[in-house]
């Protein structure tokens, strides 16, 4: 499977974005799948020309030839979850850190209940700022990403919040 990794230039993108990946569409790939392991990130992924369907710790991901582009956000799980490919398709891939989505301005998903949230707009122009990007070299994939996310950042002080995530991963007992 080819993926390319790439972590933000930006100093202040740096505080709440681990990085993003890319995949590019391989028919010729046959199916693939991967096990993902529980973690505080969250994962904003766009995928172009896919259909994407979630069973329990499963994801599906097949052809659509309705040239469309869907979002899905995994907000947490707390098992292990595959991700099942019939070939590899687009797909860009946002690693917030903990908290990090929230220092986005990004549409609402606090009342949602689910791990998962298939067909999710994370910004209001995701959609047609994804379309464009899909078209692109993955270098200028990373340089446009990247200046989206800066343009979508906002003030907010979650610093009460960092800091139990913080003893939370140091292990330290609250």
């Amino acid at each position: 499977m080819n993926i390319e990794y790439y972590k933000p230039k930006n100093k202040i993108l740096q505080k709440y974005v681990d990085g993003y990946y890319f995949i590019k569409e391989d028919k010729n790939s046959g199916s693939v799948e991967y096990e993902t392991f529980p973690n505080n990130n969250f994962f904003y992924t766009i995928n172009k020309n896919t259909i994407v369907k979630e069973e329990k710790e499963n994801i599906f991901l097949s052809s659509s030839n309705d040239n469309s582009i869907i979002g899905s956000l995994v907000l947490s799980y707390s098992k292990p979850m595959r991700i099942f490919y019939t070939h590899l398709f687009d797909e860009i891939t946002i690693c917030f850190k903990p908290l990090g989505i929230f220092h986005f301005d990004v549409t609402d998903f606090n009342s949602e209940s689910k791990k998962t949230l298939i067909d999710y707009d994370l910004f209001e122009d995701i959609t047609e700022f994804s379309a464009k990007l899909f078209d692109l070299t993955v270098n200028e994939k990373a340089i446009e990403l990247e200046k989206y996310l800066i343009s979508k950042l906002i003030e907010v002080d979650l610093s009460f919040m960092e800091n139990i995530i913080r003893d939370v991963e140091n292990e330290i007992k609250i």
